[in-house]
């Protein structure tokens, strides 16, 4: 009898001792836990073609991938430095911790009043959708929830710097690309430069397959000896950018009703009518929105300009931008006859 129920016992811990092994050799790399709700980085920001952003206080904003450049709200260029910004935050924000509990209520509270959905396309697939929140006290940490999860994360980025929130919670004119001529240089077939307070000041250029012609106010030719001079000039223009987008300025009015300092026209092959910038030169030391005054203006002591644009844009922009397309007749005929 004795002897059985050894027997019996050799067996069963042979049996564990198999089963055993057997779990053992054949054990999973992979948890069963379910971390759906944690996946809010895509791998490839270069696969993302669409994103949206909605917030309660109706600063929607959607922002569309066309060939090498964005779109926002289906209007207007994004800023290629704004938009790469959130693109990479889109790819590298990972979950640093779960928040504590007692913090839920306050959390969870922000996600309802200024929470920020986000919705991220990938192709034409919604590949992920999630609410961005506030932020930590110290602002390092962002407080995120993926759509129909109840359990919020405080997400990071080591790569980007603090208050990540700001990458999402932008409006739209801050989105928008500020280019001020926004043209390309093999675009261009004619720029007058015209100076209506000295209209001998003023010339146009004017492109012809691969010549150029230069003429004066009076439209009278002027002898080009270097045009890879009048080339690189027209090549100036492309990379200009404003300061800022100021439509909501109180005096666009008034100053758009002034004789401007300097005019420009750009033509463009691909543009039935030409752009129109109109250029008000700014004085910090007095109370106008800009000085035109024949003191101020004889000095060329300038560092900033009001802009008005044809398209309807009231633009901020430095003169240090505009420098290297910033010329009278006499200024520019001394620099291509150098």
């Amino acid at each position: 009898m004795r002897k059985n129920k050894n027997l019996i016992l050799l067996v069963i811990f042979a049996l564990l001792g198999g089963l055993s092994y057997y779990l053992i050799k054949n054990k999973s790399t992979k948890t069963n836990i379910d971390t759906w709700d944690r996946n809010f980085a895509v791998k490839n920001s270069e696969e993302i073609t669409k994103v949206f952003l909605s917030q309660k206080n109706g600063n929607n904003i959607l922002l569309t991938k066309n060939g090498n450049h964005w779109i926002i709200n289906n209007k207007y260029k994004v800023f290629p430095n704004t938009m790469q910004h959130l693109l990479n935050l889109l790819q590298n924000i990972k979950v640093n911790s779960i928040p504590h509990k007692n913090a839920y209520s306050v959390i969870m509270n922000e996600f309802a009043s200024i929470g920020i959905k986000v919705e991220v396309y990938e192709g034409e697939e919604k590949t992920r959708t999630y609410y961005v929140g506030g932020v930590t006290e110290d602002e390092s940490g962002l407080y995120c929830l993926m759509e129909g999860s109840e359990q919020p994360y405080i997400m990071k980025d080591n790569k980007a710097p603090a208050n990540l929130r700001v990458r999402f919670d932008i409006k739209e004119v801050d989105w928008r690309d500020r280019s001020v001529f926004s043209v390309k240089t093999d675009e261009i077939s004619k720029i007058k430069i015209d100076y209506p307070r000295n209209k001998s000041m003023g010339f146009t250029i004017s492109k012809n397959d691969k010549s150029f012609q230069l003429t004066d106010s009076d439209n009278k030719n002027i002898d080009i000896k270097n045009s890879k001079i009048i080339k690189n000039f027209l090549s100036e223009f492309e990379p200009i950018q404003a300061e800022a987008i100021v439509n909501d300025h109180r005096a666009i009015d008034s100053i758009n009703n002034l004789v401007p300092y300097v005019s420009y026209e750009i033509h463009s092959k691909n543009q039935a009518t030409p752009l129109q910038l109109k250029l008000y030169p700014v004085n910090e030391n007095v109370e106008t929105p800009v000085d035109l005054r024949e003191e101020f203006l004889n000095r060329k002591n300038f560092f900033r300009f009001y802009v008005v644009r044809s398209d309807g844009d009231f633009l901020l922009l430095q003169k240090p931008q505009i420098e290297n397309v910033f010329f009278d007749l006499p200024e520019f005929l001394q620099k291509i006859n150098k």
